[in-house]
């Protein structure tokens, strides 16, 4: 058994390399059963994470030694198990994700075919947390419920797995240190367009000209709004609550239209500034929408 871990391992690692293209996770860990009457199982996983909402979850498990009682006699026996089914994925915070999934369950060995055959298939459901140790380590821990016809049945048993993250987005092949963030862009500095020179114009006319275009250009930037409230001490709240969550976001409060709005530094694109939500949003799960108001 200890070379279809290997093996599966092994599989896990290159196939995903070769056709990785966001998230993925690879890792061992123990399952024990609530008919367990020996030393817990255990499990090799991999979950291919592809959307910041879905994931598909492949793992090899191993029950160990299992005892049922029925009417007539205790059966003993343990098996070996392959579940491929997909996982629904809602962020808590940057550490915690909360995962709920479901899928099928084979057998392809087992060593009582009272208990279970070595041919059985039965659907699963799963609820389990994933907390982020490290950028590339990740503890899993959960309940897996597999609805069986043999005799052993609806069978319920609890997880535990160390994972390693990587991926076109995890910092352990990429040079940016935020996962799955886009990369930031600078702000850019307005550029002037100098108007053209009519030679029928007088010199103070054209200095006016430059003045009242520099005015337009700098009189409004693109921000991406966090919040507004009629409360200058709501805003404050808010800001600081967010600065918490995201330390190095830069945040202000400004004061528009009676309402005091909790802000980004300003953008002169709106391009730039739908980039910067979409970061926002990405990294640290924080909602906001893009306006433009006066600088």
């Amino acid at each position: 058994m200890k070379k279809q871990f290997i093996l599966a391992l092994i599989f896990c690692t290159s196939s995903s390399n070769v056709y990785a293209t966001q998230d993925h996770h690879v890792g061992f860990g123990f399952n024990y059963h609530l008919d367990q009457q020996s030393n817990p199982g255990f499990q090799a996983a991999y979950q291919w994470q592809f959307s910041n909402t879905f994931e598909i979850d492949t793992r090899l498990i191993s029950s160990n030694d299992i005892e049922i009682s029925n009417n007539d006699a205790d059966i003993f026996g343990d098996f070996h198990r392959l579940t491929i089914g997909g996982n629904f994925i809602k962020r808590y915070n940057t550490e915690l994700d909360i995962k709920a999934g479901t899928g099928l369950g084979f057998v392809f060995s087992s060593a009582n075919n009272q208990l279970i055959s070595d041919s059985a298939m039965a659907p699963y459901v799963m609820l389990g947390i994933d907390y982020q140790l490290t950028q590339d380590m990740v503890i899993s821990f959960g309940q897996f419920s597999h609805f069986n016809r043999d005799q052993l049945g609806t069978n319920h048993s609890f997880f535990i797995n160390l994972s390693i993250s990587f991926g076109s987005s995890s910092p352990m092949f990429s040079t940016n240190s935020a996962k799955s963030a886009p990369p930031k862009r600078p702000i850019e500095q307005a550029v002037t367009p100098q108007p053209k020179f009519d030679s029928s114009l007088s010199v103070k006319q054209v200095e006016n000209a430059n003045k009242e275009t520099q005015t337009v250009l700098a009189d409004k930037l693109w921000y991406v709004q966090l919040g507004a409230f009629q409360s200058l001490a709501n805003a404050q709240t808010t800001l600081a609550r967010i600065q918490q969550q995201a330390p190095k976001l830069e945040l202000i409060t400004k004061q528009s239209k009676q309402y005091y709005r909790v802000l980004t530094a300003g953008f002169n694109s709106k391009q730039r500034a739908e980039d910067h939500a979409n970061m926002i949003k990405y990294q640290y799960s924080l909602s906001g929408y893009v306006t433009q108001l006066t600088k």
